[in-house]
């Protein structure tokens, strides 16, 4: 699994959404829903292999006048054993990261 977000405080997901292997998809959030974000194959994880190398953008967009919460419950990234890296980039207009 690469990674799990849940979005706002609630405990339980309203919504669960897959990356894209490849590719970008937008996400559009309800104010209060809460979504669990997973990678390609879901809560099973993904053997670490370049048959499964992803390169894709989602793009969480907030409702009119709200800011979305990111929580990592989980982050798993691993290469794919040989030689290509492995990362996660985050981006957002205003960030704030709490310890």
């Amino acid at each position: 699994m690469v990674a799990l977000v849940a979005m706002a405080l609630p405990a339980h997901a309203d919504r669960v959404v897959n990356q894209l292997q490849f590719g970008k998809q937008t996400i559009e959030v309800a104010a209060d829903e809460v979504i669990t974000f997973y990678d390609m194959n879901g809560y099973q994880g993904i053997s670490s292999s370049s048959s499964n190398n992803s390169q894709s953008l989602t793009v969480f967009k907030p409702a009119e006048g709200m800011a979305i919460q990111l929580t990592f419950q989980r982050l798993d990234v691993r290469n794919d054993g040989t030689n290509w890296p492995a990362y996660v980039n985050v981006y957002a207009r205003r960030l704030q990261l709490r310890t």
